[in-house]
């Protein structure tokens, strides 16, 4: 489960270091494999709320979507 650590890098690589939620744990779970599916969701939602509290990633509503971003 060593890719559900890289959040912070894979928003750095995406257009303005932006991404939604949804799309960033999909990618995630993409390359993790479908078959864990649940507990690779359930971790990777965990290090984004670690890396929202520490201040590493910002998280903004835009027209009902949440859009994550880096913190420069």
């Amino acid at each position: 489960m060593a890719a559900v650590t890289d959040v912070h890098p894979i928003l750095r690589q995406a257009r303005d270091g932006r991404m939604a939620r949804s799309k960033l744990i999909e990618v995630i779970v993409a390359r993790e494999g479908a078959a864990q599916r649940e507990a690779t969701t359930a971790a990777v939602e965990k290090v984004i709320a670690f890396q929202i509290e520490k201040g590493r990633i910002a998280s903004e509503i835009k027209n009902g979507v949440e859009i994550l971003s880096v913190v420069r």
